[in-house]
């Protein structure tokens, strides 16, 4: 079974006995997103996404270095870039993964682009913090594939 077919029944059940799964947000194969709650000052929404541990194992990957990798991408700071709180080991019956707590947004571009194509305003306004932030990320040496999926799309007040 996927993570989509598992996944969805898991709301309810809390992760590192801290992090509650409010609501299936999205997945794949896998892994599974989350709305959860960070405490501290109270209850803050955030994002947390699930990954089966077995795609390390299959995938010839260290399961230590990708939790190194994300302590290590926690640290950084951008205001057009996704904090990353918190990372760890989890299971859910006999389910185990490595999960990742980041800052929530509403939407990514992937949910939006199926509806609608963006305004020739939107893409304006988009393009220079999404160049911004890559080239951030590649002057801190982490190189990676962007999709559509990973530009998320939140409205910032400040």
């Amino acid at each position: 079974m996927t993570l989509i077919d598992v996944g969805k029944n898991w709301e309810g059940r809390v992760i590192d006995g801290k992090f509650p799964l409010r609501q299936w947000l999205g997945g794949s194969e896998d892994s599974a997103v989350f709305l959860t709650e960070r405490s501290g000052g109270g209850p803050q929404k955030a994002a947390i996404k699930l990954i089966r541990a077995e795609v390390f194992s299959a995938g010839n990957f260290d399961e230590a270095a990708q939790l190194s990798r994300w302590a290590d991408s926690a640290k950084l700071s951008h205001p057009h870039l996704i904090r990353l709180f918190e990372s760890g080991r989890g299971q859910i019956g006999a389910s185990n993964f490595l999960y990742v707590v980041m800052e929530y947004a509403e939407e990514n571009l992937a949910q939006i682009l199926p509806q609608r194509p963006l305004s020739p305003e939107e893409v304006k306004e988009m393009l220079p913090p999404t160049a911004e932030t890559l080239a951030f990320l590649h002057q801190a040496d982490l190189h990676m594939a962007a999709s559509s999926r990973q530009i998320l799309w939140r409205w910032r007040t400040s």
